[in-house]
């Protein structure tokens, strides 16, 4: 299996002086390949990585402010700087987590895997205009601002 990042030891230490956050994406969870697979790399080179249930056990009240809730809290609970990988709706939700106030100074980075901005614009025509589920989605989903583009 040919590795998907490599890290020199001569930079272990600095590493580890940091808090790493993996965020699945829709209709996923820690306990898949993906995320398995960064654990299994993290824990390789003797680096811990969180890997919260953004689901948080009940897919039917799945929210985006309630995700970012969850991981504010991870990383405030954590005084070392955070660095955050997310995949899909994971990365939309890191991409959040970067903009709020309270977080200011506390996440290093963000690694973000085909974020899912623009959810609504991709889904909501997929679905049945009849659906209940896209009714779901839209009172889930609606947004006033989106994440800007800071340097």
């Amino acid at each position: 299996m040919t590795p998907f990042f490599v890290i020199a030891p001569a930079n272990l230490s600095n590493l580890a002086m940091r808090q790493y956050l993996y965020l699945h994406g829709f209709a996923s969870g820690p306990q898949s390949k993906k995320a398995q697979a960064f654990k299994a790399r993290f824990q390789a080179q003797g680096i811990p990585l969180e890997i919260p249930d953004l689901n948080q056990g009940n897919f039917t009240h799945l929210t985006l402010s309630r995700q970012i809730q969850q991981v504010s809290a991870i990383i405030l609970a954590n005084p070392d700087p955070t660095v955050i990988i997310g995949s899909s709706l994971g990365g939309l939700t890191a991409a959040w987590i970067a903009e709020q106030t309270t977080l200011e100074g506390r996440i290093e980075k963000l690694v973000l895997l085909a974020p899912a901005f623009q959810f609504l614009a991709q889904w909501l025509p997929r679905l049945p205009p009849t659906s209940s589920t896209s009714g779901v989605l839209l009172a889930r989903c609606r947004f006033t601002t989106t994440p800007s583009s800071k340097p």
